[in-house]
């Protein structure tokens, strides 16, 4: 059995929880939300879904420039570079500029199980897909969310 975790649009639980977040609810079908609400005008929705095409290219060129930084800065360290570079600071870390503490630290433990883990978890596997396959596991949404897609090429 699913449960639904945000009301449909124009639905009465939508209306109930616009109006609990002090959002006028529509004058009448198709009409906008509030006449004096400009977060909902046809130019405010397009300069918003514009600046969240900006924001999300601008995220993803900044993570792949943090990764080449880092990358960077573990090859500086290998070389022992960062020693003779940047004064020390606590915890066997580094100090820049502005009281920022620069600490590098060990990798995350990651696991790898034998052959007899590895049959185990894929029986169990089998049988969540068989649950769902039969109705026997319950299922629900998590909270929507916005996602942006961009082409390929």
């Amino acid at each position: 059995m699913a449960v639904a975790s945000e009301p449909a649009p124009g639905s009465p639980e939508a209306l109930a929880l616009l109006a609990s977040l002090g959002i006028a609810p529509p004058a009448a079908a198709g009409a906008p939300l509030g006449p004096d609400d400009q977060r909902f005008s046809p130019i405010a929705i397009g300069h918003l879904t514009h600046r969240l095409v900006e924001v999300k290219l601008l995220l993803d060129q900044l993570v792949a420039e943090q990764k080449e930084l880092h990358d960077t800065l573990r090859l500086a360290h290998l070389r022992g570079d960062l020693r003779h570079l940047l004064p020390p600071g606590g915890e066997g870390g580094y100090q820049l500029p502005g009281g920022v503490q620069l600490n590098r630290r060990a990798g995350r433990r990651q696991w790898q199980y034998g052959p007899e883990v590895q049959e185990l978890e894929a029986q169990i596997k089998a049988q969540q897909v068989y649950e769902q396959t039969n109705g026997q596991a319950v299922w629900s949404l998590g909270a929507a969310f916005w996602e942006l897609r961009f082409p390929k090429g």
